[in-house]
């Protein structure tokens, strides 16, 4: 510190007269110990005092700084504004400011500086200036920030739902995709509790995983839940703690959303059911029709021959209907189980529905149900098996005059067709009860059926199932409990295969 001292010496024998900080050996050491650049400007700019920190600052020895201009240390295009600041400071106005500094060796300095006014019997005399390098502060908050810009564009675009929650379990952050999946918005829900968006059945389970995760663990979970257009669906929860400074202070949640994934697994599982209940019915099926051959052949005989009394006929031709409907049955067993190529052809889908709703009219007319045929005359042909197809619509116009038995008032069945585009829709409609919900996953099922014993095997529906399917179509079904039953067979539009002329 004695060139400074003599520095300051010097100036005030020129007639200038600075603060005079330095009063005490404390202060002093203070000064020399501090790990901010702590210096003393005249009102020149002259610097008259600099401590450690500073010669570290700009790499110059303390000879090297007193007694020079401090802009010359200031990089050039902030200059003119550190002049100015300096000039408000000299005024009487303590200022803060950023600004680079340029260091002896050409490297540059982001500082962090606080200018007070230095006073001398009340008049300001130069400045009192404390520099903080923030280069490695300002650089790391910006990595943090650029980090956290990336981070957040990761969590809106994430086709998973995430959220997080406080230890208490309240939402404190949601993504887009949860927005989507459950029709709330990040509003309607951050600073609620999760809980409140479960359904009952399912908050015990899943606060046992938030506690889990709370634990430390990372729990995952199935969760059904309520989609945004009311269906049911399932989900994945994968919860992990968030940890801060060795503690948990709340959990992240992933949920995927895994219904369609559920579905395709389930129709996998049950295509491979009915291939191996194919094979089985199908040898069951050829070992009863041999005995029932037999059975059909006898009683048959036995009535052409002639009985002697009306209960041995009556038994014999009761022996002969229920033989028929068992080959019925058989024949309805070996069609489910049999695996034929279609004969596809030219298939306009249009005349088919006329022409198979022409074979029910006067059975259905006769039994009071109206049948309704709507047509869209501008129906593409396709390439399909039109038998198959037609033992398809057959079944659904069974089922749907089925539905209405016992149902008073107007009965009526609605035919119909349309073109969705590149598919062919075919919709048959009752006026029925329709079908209850805890039916409808099961109605496609081989075997499954509603209607009272003896009516029915419960194959017709799997039966068509698969004609549809082997079509590279689909059928759905709709029905609300009262309101009557839609079946809709969705079949792709196929051109019939170009032939050339040998």
């Amino acid at each position: 510190m004695h060139g400074a001292e003599e520095a300051v010496r010097v100036r005030r024998d020129s007639g200038e007269r600075p603060a005079v900080l330095l009063r005490s050996a404390a202060l002093r050491s203070l000064v020399e110990g501090a790990s901010d650049a702590i210096f003393v400007i005249d009102a020149s700019g002259m610097l008259l005092m600099a401590n450690p920190a500073t010669h570290a600052l700009v790499g110059a020895a303390p000879e090297e700084l007193v007694g020079r201009t401090a802009l010359v240390y200031v990089d050039t295009p902030d200059q003119v504004r550190v002049e100015e600041e300096v000039r408000r400071v000299l005024a009487g106005e303590p200022r803060r400011f950023e600004c680079s500094a340029l260091r002896t060796d050409g490297s540059r300095r982001l500082l962090s500086v606080a200018v007070s006014p230095a006073h001398d019997v009340g008049v300001v005399t130069g400045a009192l200036c404390v520099a903080r390098d923030v280069t490695d502060e300002r650089a790391q908050a910006e990595a943090l920030e650029r980090a956290e810009a990336r981070y957040t564009r990761l969590f809106e675009i994430a086709e998973d739902a995430i959220a997080t929650m406080d230890e208490s379990g309240v939402l404190t952050t949601v993504n887009r995709a949860l927005e989507e999946v459950t029709g709330r918005t990040r509003q309607q829900m951050i600073g609620r509790h999760f809980i409140d968006f479960l359904d009952p059945s399912e908050r015990t389970g899943m606060w046992q995983a938030f506690a889990a995760a709370l634990s430390g663990q990372r729990p995952y979970r199935e969760l059904r839940f309520t989609r945004r257009d009311g269906r049911g669906g399932i989900a994945t929860v994968r919860a992990a703690p968030i940890v801060e400074h060795n503690r948990v202070v709340g959990v992240l949640a992933v949920v995927r959303d895994v219904t369609d994934e559920h579905r395709l697994v389930q129709e996998v599982v049950r295509r491979e059911k009915l291939a191996a209940l194919g094979e089985v019915v199908g040898g069951v099926a050829h070992e009863i029709n041999t005995p029932l051959t037999g059975i059909l052949a006898f009683a048959q005989i036995l009535l052409a021959r002639g009985l002697p009394d009306d209960g041995a006929r009556q038994a014999a031709t009761t022996i002969v209907a229920e033989a028929k409907r068992a080959a019925r049955i058989v024949d309805s067993l070996l069609t489910f189980a049999r695996q034929t190529p279609t004969e596809r052809s030219r298939t306009d889908v249009n005349l088919l529905l006329a022409q198979t709703a022409d074979l029910r009219r006067i059975a259905l007319r006769e039994g009071g149900v109206i049948l309704e045929v709507d047509l869209d005359p501008a129906l593409p042909v396709t390439w399909a098996d039109a038998g198959q197809l037609q033992q398809v619509f057959l079944n659904l116009i069974a089922n749907a005059e089925q539905a209405l038995a016992g149902v008073e008032g107007t009965r009526r069945i609605t035919v119909s067709s349309r073109r969705e585009g590149e598919s062919i829709v075919v919709g048959v409609r009752d006026s029925g009860p329709g079908i209850a919900p805890e039916h409808l996953p099961h109605i496609f099922n081989p075997f499954y059926t509603t209607k009272p014993r003896g009516i029915g095997t419960g194959l017709g529906l799997s039966i068509s199932d698969g004609i549809v399917r082997g079509h590279d179509g689909t059928v759905r079904v709709q029905s609300d409990m009262g309101a009557g039953a839609l079946f809709e067979v969705i079949l792709p539009v196929v051109s019939p295969p170009v032939t050339v002329p040998v």
